[in-house]
């Protein structure tokens, strides 16, 4: 599976002021309803936490955020949502 985040450039503010510690600052991932039953049971994401005591940096997605994968069985009425976030910008999923 790839996934590939259009258009970002090559570095990216993280640790934002307006972010609070320990909070997840990027978030863009998949929700995968394996079961059909309308909640997800997996996600595949690539995600960024700001820790406390975190400075506001530039960097790369590649240095500052970390992947989650789970390996998913083809299952009868599997659905797939994706999603976008991004702390102060509020959320965004699409069906």
């Amino acid at each position: 599976m790839t996934f590939d985040l259009a258009q970002q450039p090559n570095k990216m503010p993280f640790n934002d002021k307006a972010t609070p510690a320990d909070s997840l600052e990027y978030e863009w991932g998949v929700y995968v309803d394996a079961d059909g039953s309308g909640d997800a049971q997996y996600e595949v994401c690539l995600v960024h936490f700001k820790g406390k005591g975190a400075r506001a940096t530039s960097d790369t997605l590649e240095n500052q955020c970390e992947a989650s994968v789970y390996d998913l069985g083809s299952e009868d009425g599997a659905q797939v949502y994706f999603t976008a976030l991004y702390y102060p910008g509020g959320e965004s999923y699409i069906p």
